[in-house]
C-alpha cells in the first residue's frame, strides 16, 4: 500500500517542468536585510487566494474500480466556487486552512509542494500540491491532492481527494 501511494505522489511530481536553478554571480551580491526569503519566488508571509474550479473525491480497495465517495473526515473539505486563502510559511510551505503541505522544489512554471508518508508509520496519508505561476511570478492555478487510507490487509481502501483552483 506505501508503494501505491508513493507511486501516486511520484508519478504526479513526474508532471512538474525540471527544476531549473541559477546562481547569482558574485558581483551581484544583496544584503539579507534588503531581500526577503523566498522559495520558488514566493515570499515567506507572501497571501494569496483562489478559487475552486473543481472538486473530486474517490475511494478504491486493493480489489475493485475506484469510485467517487464524499471526502472522507480529516481532509480539508472545498466546495466548487469557495474562495480559499494560501499563506507560504517561514519554511517555504503551503498553508491553507485545515492543511500545510511542505515545500518540495521550484522551476520556472510552477512550485511542488508534498508531505511523504513516514517511515514506519500506518497511517499512509500523503498530501502534493503544485503552484502554477505566471510570468510576472505571481500564483494562478494551483492542484491540491490529498490521499488518505483505511483498514488494512485486502481491507485497505485508498481515498483521493482532487481540488483543482484558479
Amino acid at each position: 500500500m506505501k508503494t501505491l501511494i508513493t507511486s501516486l505522489i511520484i508519478a504526479g511530481g513526474a508532471l512538474l517542468p525540471a527544476t531549473q536553478i541559477h546562481a547569482a554571480p558574485a558581483s551581484q551580491s544583496v544584503s539579507a536585510a534588503s531581500k526577503a526569503k523566498t522559495y520558488g519566488d514566493f515570499a515567506v508571509g507572501q497571501k494569496f487566494t483562489l478559487t475552486v474550479t473543481e472538486a473530486l473525491a474517490v475511494k478504491g480497495g486493493l480489489t475493485g474500480t475506484p469510485k467517487k465517495t464524499s471526502i472522507p473526515s480529516g481532509v480539508p473539505k472545498f466546495k466548487k466556487g469557495q474562495k480559499v486563502k494560501f499563506t507560504i510559511g517561514s519554511k517555504g510551505e503551503l498553508k491553507g486552512p485545515g492543511f500545510t503541505i511542505k515545500f518540495e522544489s521550484p522551476s520556472a512554471l510552477a512550485n511542488a509542494y508534498i508531505n511523504k508518508p513516514k517511515k514506519g508509520s500506518t497511517a499512509l496519508n500523503a498530501d502534493a500540491a503544485v503552484v502554477r505561476k505566471n510570468s510576472l511570478k505571481k500564483p494562478v492555478f494551483a492542484e491540491l491532492s490529498f490521499f488518505k487510507t483505511t483498514g488494512s490487509g485486502l481491507k485497505t481502501t485508498v481515498y483521493s481527494v482532487t481540488y483543482l483552483l484558479e
